[in-house]
């Protein structure tokens, strides 16, 4: 959390400031009301030692601050709290945003991240795959045809009429060079491996599995066990470990 933990959260806050020259009055003052912001105005000379996990993050976030910074990178900030405590954490960030404009980069696991943030990317094995936009609330339903999720259950606003639970757009990425992420659960459903026929339609693109790609996918995984195969055992020996066990069948 890059904190010190034998100075209090005051002074945790004001060590970046005098590492970079600030003056002493306006150093504190931009310390307590940094502290301010993230809900700690009280508990600013307790030592790290005196606050929950939730209130060290919420100083780490503070430091972080200290001095400005147009851009705030936030690693895993929820990763070792429970679910209240991230709710604050991540209060703490749209608050943050609103009032100084902090634009804010958060890495995360935690899947219920889209409904604190405007606009949540995924990344799988190393690249760039999925985009999901938040859609305000009453907004028109996502296109047919886009994954989408809508939350459960309904909320009540001041009024007590049920109010409208926010829509999730994923929006599939493509690079420069044309690739693109397609889904787990859409090839395992289609049956797709290896490759696929693609057709322009009007208007859209279709991807179609191709007639015999799986054959030629288990072929091409056959080709390839039988080119790392320690030498002595050919083809015969390879077929006898792949074939399926019959014994005790009738």
């Amino acid at each position: 959390r890059n904190l010190v933990p034998y100075l209090n959260a005051l002074d945790n806050v004001m060590l970046p400031m005098t590492l970079a020259g600030g003056a002493g009055r306006k150093k504190r003052r931009h310390a307590e009301e940094l502290l301010s912001n993230v809900g700690l105005a009280e508990r600013r000379h307790h030592t790290l030692q005196q606050m929950s996990g939730g209130e060290q993050q919420r100083v780490a976030i503070a430091v972080a601050l200290a001095n400005a910074p147009s851009l705030l990178l936030a690693d895993e900030p929820t990763g070792e709290v429970d679910s209240a405590t991230a709710l604050t954490i991540y209060e703490t960030f749209q608050d943050l945003n609103r009032r100084y404009g902090l634009t804010t980069v958060i890495v995360s696991h935690d899947p219920d991240i889209a409904y604190h943030v405007d606009r949540v990317v995924a990344i799988r094995d190393g690249r760039t795959s999925s985009e999901t936009v938040r859609q305000p609330a009453g907004a028109g339903l996502p296109t047919e045809g886009s994954r989408a999720t809508i939350a459960e259950g309904e909320a009540l606003n001041a009024t007590g009429v049920a109010a409208e639970e926010p829509r999730f757009e994923e929006l599939v990425v493509v690079d420069s060079a044309g690739r693109l992420q397609v889904p787990k659960e859409y090839l395992q459903r289609l049956n797709i491996k290896g490759r696929v026929r693609l057709e322009l339609r009007e208007g859209e693109i279709a991807i179609q599995p191709a007639q015999g790609a799986a054959e030629a996918h288990e072929a091409e995984k056959l080709a390839a066990e039988l080119a790392t195969a320690p030498k002595g055992r050919g083809v015969a020996s390879l077929l006898q470990r792949r074939r399926p066990d019959k014994r005790g069948q009738a």
